[in-house]
């Protein structure tokens, strides 16, 4: 019993110490492969000067990605001219008078801090007022115990079966969707954590991208889930919903189809990007019906072949 209890303690202790450590930050190399791989404008003109804020706070077990990711969207900013980053993990700034300066809300890749009551209904506010909200990889797994903050990304964190050990294979479901147009109408092989989700509902979103579990080599991962999605966009009142649940390798922020899809998926919630968010329920029986049907090889590429 001892040993269990020195072991747990341990494990406990390991876990305290790694949430304590300070996140990687990219080094001057891996800057200049993010500027070199983001967009070289938008996708559409801005109609106004915009304001994205990059909230990256984490209390939980913090991703190493998180810095990466905000120097990313931080890039694409400057670079394209779409919008200003400003990048915050100050629970203040989701206060009425602070959050009214910015068009849209990035959760960049953080989770388990909680928002107060009147933050709360501050940020449900602005997205239902008609702003935006845009989020990668853990930010699925925030608001736990507000069930209408879990709505708006319409979807819970529950597990990530598949892991970066290897390619996993993605299927495009909207190849001729604005939000999709980096993939040049394909699907592709991705090495990241792929996450499975709770209170997720099909028919309540526009689905762009999700796991090919007919692929062989994915399908093979011990799994419960039918349907995996990765990619979506939503409306919540008259406001805008943008979620990807790629984003925990560091690669990928210097991976030019998936800055892209960052990209237009943050125009689409900044406003500028008009691209239809209505469910599409048969989008998925579709594409996996033409997939199948040139299945003679694996017609995926990796992404850096896109």
């Amino acid at each position: 019993m001892k040993l269990y209890c020195s072991i747990a303690l341990l494990l406990c202790l390991c876990a305290l110490w790694a949430s304590a450590q300070p996140a990687a930050v990219p080094t001057a190399e891996e800057v200049q492969k993010i500027t070199a791989a983001a967009p070289a404008k938008p996708t559409a003109t801005p109609l106004r000067p915009r304001r994205l804020l990059v909230f990256s706070r984490s209390d939980a077990v913090k991703h190493t990605a998180i810095p990466y990711g905000a120097k990313a969207v931080e890039i694409m900013g400057q670079k394209t001219g779409a919008y200003a980053a400003v990048n915050s993990d100050d629970l203040a700034i989701f206060a009425p008078e602070r959050l009214k300066d910015f068009d849209a809300v990035f959760f960049n890749n953080g989770y388990g801090f909680k928002l107060d009551e009147s933050a709360r209904r501050a940020l449900m506010e602005f997205v239902e007022s008609g702003k935006g909200l845009a989020g990668i990889h853990a930010a699925s797994a925030n608001f736990v115990g507000w069930p209408e903050g879990t709505r708006l990304f319409h979807a819970k964190f529950k597990s990530h079966p598949w892991t970066p050990k290897d390619e996993w294979a993605v299927m495009n479901e909207d190849p001729t969707h604005p939000l999709n147009a980096a993939f040049d109408g394909k699907g592709f092989r991705v090495k990241d954590e792929i996450y499975v989700f709770s209170d997720f509902h099909r028919h309540r979103v526009r689905v762009l991208l999700s796991l090919d579990l007919a692929d062989e080599r994915t399908a093979k991962v011990p799994h419960t889930d039918t349907y995996v999605p990765i990619s979506w966009l939503h409306t919540v009142g008259k406001g805008r919903v943008f979620f990807c649940s790629l984003g925990h390798v560091h690669d990928l922020f210097w991976t030019p189809a998936i800055l892209q899809h960052y990209l237009d998926g943050i125009q689409f919630a900044l406003g500028d990007l008009k691209a239809d968010a209505e469910p599409t329920p048969a989008a998925r029986e579709w594409a996996f019906t033409a997939l199948l049907a040139d299945r003679t090889a694996d017609i995926r590429p990796p992404l850096d072949a896109l």
